[in-house]
């Protein structure tokens, strides 16, 4: 699990410093994998996320997005920083009183690519 956000194949998924740091250009699709920090080789994905992640870099492409992260939200979507580490903490979903599990981010109905 990517911490949360997307599966991998990779047991080991990826910490939230990797998830912040990832850029648009770091998804292949075409070979279903992500660059995830300085790891030796992309990370595999499953075909779940990468139908998710099509998705979401054809909405960034409409959208001409500014920030080149591949996680934006409201705060971040104009400029050239990463979301906040808190942005990525599922403990954040629980103080807002969100019914979920650890393996739904975003949760249900929040994001339209959830």
């Amino acid at each position: 699990m990517l911490s949360g956000f997307v599966t991998v194949s990779d047991p080991d998924g990826g910490s939230v410093t990797e998830l912040r740091a990832v850029h648009a250009t770091d998804v292949d699709l075409a070979a279903g994998t992500i660059q995830l920090g300085h790891r030796p080789h992309p990370t595999p994905l499953d075909a779940h996320t990468t139908t998710a992640l099509r998705r979401v870099l054809a909405h960034r492409q409409a959208t001409r997005a500014d920030n080149p992260h591949l996680l934006v939200n409201q705060k971040t979507k104009t400029i050239a920083g990463p979301v906040s580490t808190v942005y990525l903490t599922v403990d954040r979903l629980a103080q807002r009183g969100g019914q979920h599990s650890q393996h739904s981010w975003p949760p249900p109905g929040s994001h339209r690519y959830a």
